[in-house]
């Protein structure tokens, strides 16, 4: 099992290094689900993940996909493992916990909705941001 996910994550790095741009976002759902086929340690790379998940959750969102959006976004949130992410990625993580309230609100999971602007609601810069 291990060496499957190794080999999914592995996977997922060949494509997101090599694919183009816009073959890379025409992918994103695939690529996104290899890279988290496995954690990683290396703060930078799931930062960029991070980011590749906030793509597809967009994406998904764009597509009335909104459980696929939600997904996305909560493996994104869970990819900026450091305690500071709203200090050091702050657009990143807002945009994943935006993303993941809309989504949570219009499959009425009120749990996760409230969860979501919770925490925007206490690390967002200005009012524009909190609402």
């Amino acid at each position: 099992d291990s060496e499957l996910s190794s080999l999914q994550f592995h996977i997922g790095m060949i494509l997101l290094r090599n694919l183009k741009r816009e073959d890379l976002h025409s992918s994103i759902f695939v690529v996104v689900g290899l890279l988290n086929s496995k954690d990683s340690d290396d703060h930078m790379l799931n930062i960029e993940i991070a980011s590749l998940c906030s793509d597809a959750a967009l994406k998904a969102k764009d597509l009335s996909a909104f459980d696929t959006a939600l997904k996305f976004a909560k493996i994104g949130i869970n990819h900026l493992t450091s305690d500071r992410k709203w200090e050091q990625n702050y657009d990143l993580t807002l945009s994943l916990f935006c993303i993941a309230a809309e989504s949570a609100g219009i499959l009425v999971n009120t749990k996760e909705l409230k969860e979501f602007c919770d925490e925007v609601l206490a690390n967002g810069r200005d009012i524009l941001d909190k609402i």
